[in-house]
């Protein structure tokens, strides 16, 4: 008795100079998915669902089922370290990448669970909304991307032209609007992961200019996708109209990627004008910090007299601005409206 008594008191001495640790260190993979379920629920269910896939995919065609595998790659293939801020710059990447595997493969489970029939040379998308019901859209036939390259004035090839006139083949050529509605989609995703992270930088990291430096670089990156894949799109649907008219009717008439169309557009430029508000924010917290801020010629720069600070980046508003003038013209209203009204 005596001795277990000396056992306990040795234990709760050392417990005092050694407290156990409450939380226990958290992989990479289990960081981010934490960093999502309380920050970004749209991402978190992104990816929780894609990591839920079975290994194949289901197809029936009349009485034979065709099994088609489902290539995924870990979460963690786009996190290119461990530390806090590799964890929070990847964030964007790993919901975006894991939304196109969400549109390309979601639609077989769904129809799988409800035995639908499809012909084998049927193809299916399946495009999450946030109030939690899919679209399931059916691919129509489409022209290569590419053939719109040449209808692009030079002025207004931005950053991601290369996702229209790339060398090597990309899945937003070959899938026509298809393929750049995908990209849309997983633009939208990953930037409002980018964004919705913001809490964590303004109430867990160490208060410092450093940290927004962090989080302004990793948002003003990919907002701008926002102009330019609609951009691509309509600039699609425009060629499509002129060179390939009942491909063109099919896609107008495909009701599912319309109404993802619109949804998506309206919920880019909804987060878009979110962030706006938090740079907002952001500036303040540097203005009392002692630090001024300015946004122009493309760029933002932060600075301070004393002690000496300067630091420039990229806000890309040189993209932005020229893309949403250039959708202001009629005839983008014109294929819009068509869109609406069909």
């Amino acid at each position: 008795m005596g001795q277990t008594i000396k056992w306990i008191f040795l234990l709760a001495i050392l417990l005092i100079i050694f407290p156990m640790q409450s939380d226990a260190i958290l992989s990479p993979r289990e960081t981010i998915m934490q960093l999502l379920k309380e920050y970004s629920p749209s991402g978190y269910h992104l990816v929780t669902r894609v990591e839920g896939l079975p290994d194949n995919k289901e197809l029936y065609l009349g009485s034979r089922k065709i099994v088609l595998p489902i290539l995924k790659e870990e979460l963690t293939t786009w996190v290119h370290g461990d530390t806090e801020k590799d964890i929070l710059t990847a964030i964007g990447t790993v919901v975006h990448e894991m939304c196109h595997y969400y549109t390309g493969n979601m639609a077989y489970p769904l129809l799988a669970e409800q035995r639908v029939k499809v012909p084998l040379e049927e193809y299916y998308d399946a495009y999450y909304i946030e109030d939690g019901n899919d679209i399931l859209v059916k691919r129509t036939k489409v022209f290569n991307t590419r053939e719109i390259a040449a209808i692009i004035p030079e002025s207004l090839r931005t950053f991601r032209f290369s996702y229209v006139n790339a060398e090597k083949t990309l899945a937003s050529q070959i899938l026509g609007i298809y393929g750049l509605m995908d990209e849309f989609c997983a633009y939208y995703y990953g930037t409002k992961a980018a964004v919705e992270i913001y809490p964590y930088y303004r109430d867990k990291m160490t208060s410092g200019v450093d940290r927004w430096i962090t989080y302004l670089d990793q948002v003003n990156a990919v907002y701008f996708a926002y102009p330019e894949f609609k951009f691509f799109i309509l600039k699609y649907l425009q060629y499509a109209k002129s060179h390939y008219p009942s491909q063109y009717r099919e896609i107008i008439e495909n009701k599912g990627l319309i109404r993802t169309f619109f949804i998506i557009d309206q919920n880019y430029a909804a987060l878009i004008a979110r962030y706006n508000t938090i740079k907002e924010e952001i500036f303040e917290d540097l203005q009392n910090e002692g630090y001024t801020v300015t946004e122009k010629n493309n760029h933002y720069q932060i600075a301070r007299a004393k002690p000496f600070y300067s630091h420039s980046g990229n806000n890309y508003f040189h993209y932005f601005e020229i893309l949403l003038k250039e959708l202001q013209k009629q005839e983008y209203r014109l294929i819009l409206d068509e869109l609406k009204t069909d």
